[in-house]
C-alpha cells in the first residue's frame, strides 16, 4: 500500500508538471509580440493600406537610388549606414525620429535630426518646416566630406535643414557646366525652417567641412 501510494503520488506529480508545461505558453506573450519588440520593421502600427503605401515609397527609392538597404519600416541606409533616408509615417503628423538601427548612438533629436555625444548629424528636408504635416523625406549624414544628392535621388529637393554637428556645412548647386555654386553655409548647431526662395529646391551637393 505504501509503495502504491508513492507511485500514485509520483504519477500525480508528473501529471501536474505536464499540465504546467502545457499551460505555460498560453500565459506567455505570443511569439509575434516578442518579435515585434525587436523587429525594426514593426515600429509603427499601420493599416494594411498605409503599410503598402510606405513600402511602395521605399521600393521606389531603392530603384531610383540603387545601393541602399532598408533597415526599418521607414528608413533606407546608404554608405554603410552613414547616410539615411527617412520617410514620413502614414497617418502621423510631424517629422519621424530615427530608429536605433539608423542612429544607435543618438541621445535625442532636433526636428527629427539625431544628435549624441559620440555622433552628430546634418539633415536636409524635402519640405519647409522640417516636413511637419507633410509626406516628405529626410536625408541625413553623420560623417565628414562631400555628398552628391543625386546618389540618393534628392537633387533639387531641399527646403529646410538642421545641423547638429560642431562643423560648418556647405550646401551647393551644380551649374550647367558642372561647377559648384554655394547656396548657403550652415553654422554648427543651427537650423532653418525655410531656405530662401532663390535657393529653394536647388541643393545638389552637401559638404560637412570637418
Amino acid at each position: 500500500m505504501h509503495i502504491n501510494r508513492l507511485v500514485a503520488a509520483a504519477a500525480a506529480s508528473m501529471f501536474g508538471v505536464a499540465l504546467l508545461v502545457t499551460a505555460s505558453p498560453a500565459n506567455a506573450h505570443p511569439t509575434t509580440d516578442r518579435a515585434a519588440s525587436t523587429d525594426p520593421f514593426a515600429r509603427f502600427s499601420l493599416t494594411a493600406a498605409q503599410a503598402r503605401t510606405l513600402q511602395g515609397q521605399i521600393d521606389e527609392q531603392l530603384v531610383a537610388a540603387p545601393g541602399g538597404k532598408q533597415i526599418s519600416q521607414n528608413e533606407v541606409a546608404y554608405d554603410g549606414g552613414h547616410t539615411i533616408m527617412t520617410f514620413a509615417i502614414p497617418g502621423q503628423t510631424g517629422t519621424p525620429t530615427s530608429s536605433k538601427q539608423a542612429a544607435p548612438a543618438a541621445d535625442g533629436n532636433t526636428k527629427g535630426c539625431p544628435y549624441g555625444d559620440l555622433i552628430k548629424w546634418t539633415c536636409v528636408y524635402e519640405f519647409a518646416n522640417w516636413n511637419e504635416n507633410t509626406n516628405g523625406r529626410r536625408l541625413q549624414f553623420d560623417n565628414c566630406g562631400g555628398r552628391d544628392f543625386n546618389t540618393y535621388n534628392f537633387r533639387d529637393k531641399t527646403s529646410s535643414w538642421v545641423n547638429t554637428t560642431r562643423w560648418k556645412v556647405h550646401v551647393s548647386n551644380f551649374t550647367t557646366t558642372g561647377s559648384l555654386v554655394l547656396l548657403w553655409e550652415e553654422q554648427p548647431n543651427s537650423l532653418s525652417a525655410q531656405v530662401t526662395a532663390a535657393n529653394d529646391n536647388k541643393a545638389d551637393y552637401l559638404d560637412i567641412r570637418c
